[in-house]
């Protein structure tokens, strides 16, 4: 009986054991970021430089390093993407480098499932690029950090910096076809939404394409639902933008007189009155019509 009991009492403490949570001198980070439209997920462990010498030592020059601590570092794109100009598929990757003093390579390695770089397979590799480090000056990163820096609508910079050293690789995605096809489901399928036709041209107006269609979906936003200033106010930008600048000016005073009437019903001010005042003056500069009176200059 007593030995039973022992067993039930080791029993119980390994269970306790096995789920107990301490700090983690390399704690676990996920770094999520949407680009354009492809989803971009970074799954790592973050250690910290406490004194140590990290490049040349910690990490040795020539070796293949996990790029981060304890599993290997993961890293996932929803769509194709182009690192620093080459293709690399959908997917989840290994992420995994070769630091040197005047260039690193960035590896993306199909193997998932590493603990650290033991029983990395080089020809398990999808991709390989080679960057150029920058050395920072100061103190630079205590702790390894992986970012994602520089945004734009179709592409951004992976980062990873360490001690005194930042390495960036370039990464673009297809945004604007993805786009487009999104634009033409959308409408597809909601015909009464006014949201989706205001939202399509908000969209033709930025990239500056396709502003004949840009005009025609605003037009149809706004007969789906009249009462939205906004609506009026990017009618007034497309037709400025086609320059039909008298045109952009009535569209604007609608926005502005709507805009005002709404917020004073709400019991506040209009906070968006200056932006379409300023708008309108640049659009009444110039159709030729005098600020003050409204009329066309002589």
């Amino acid at each position: 009986m007593k030995h039973l009991n022992w067993i039930i009492a080791t029993t119980i403490l390994s269970i306790f054991s096995v789920a107990q949570e301490l700090p983690q001198p390399s704690p676990k980070a996920v770094v999520q970021q949407r680009v354009g439209l492809t989803d971009i997920t970074i799954d790592y462990s973050r250690p910290s430089a406490r004194g140590r010498k990290i490049f040349g030592e910690l990490v040795p020059y020539s070796q293949i390093w996990r790029t981060g601590a304890n599993r290997i570092t993961l890293i996932s794109f929803s769509t194709e993407a182009l690192v620093e100009g080459q293709k690399l598929p959908a997917g989840k990757y290994g992420l995994l480098t070769i630091p040197r003093e005047d260039r690193w390579t960035v590896i993306f390695n199909s193997d998932t499932t590493l603990w650290g770089a033991d029983g990395y397979d080089q020809k398990k590799d999808v991709l390989r690029v080679d960057v150029v480090p920058f050395i920072l000056e100061g103190d630079g990163n205590e702790t390894f950090t992986i970012s994602i820096d520089a945004l734009r609508d179709n592409g951004a910079t992976l980062t990873l910096a360490w001690e005194n050293v930042k390495v960036p690789v370039n990464i673009d995605v297809e945004v604007d076809k993805m786009a487009m096809a999104n634009i033409e489901r959308a409408i597809k399928e909601n015909q009464r939404d006014w949201r989706v036709f205001r939202n399509s041209a908000q969209y033709f107006l930025t990239k500056n394409i396709h502003m004949d269609r840009a005009l025609e979906y605003i037009n149809r936003s706004i007969e789906l639902n009249p009462d939205n200033w906004y609506s009026h106010y990017l009618k007034g930008e497309i037709l400025a933008r086609r320059g039909n600048f008298a045109e952009a000016v009535n569209a604007g005073n609608t926005a502005l007189k709507m805009g005002n009437e709404q917020a004073k019903a709400a019991g506040r001010p209009f906070g968006y009155a200056d932006m379409i005042q300023n708008s309108l003056n640049e659009w009444r500069e110039k159709a030729g019509i005098n600020t003050k009176t409204g009329k066309k200059k002589k």
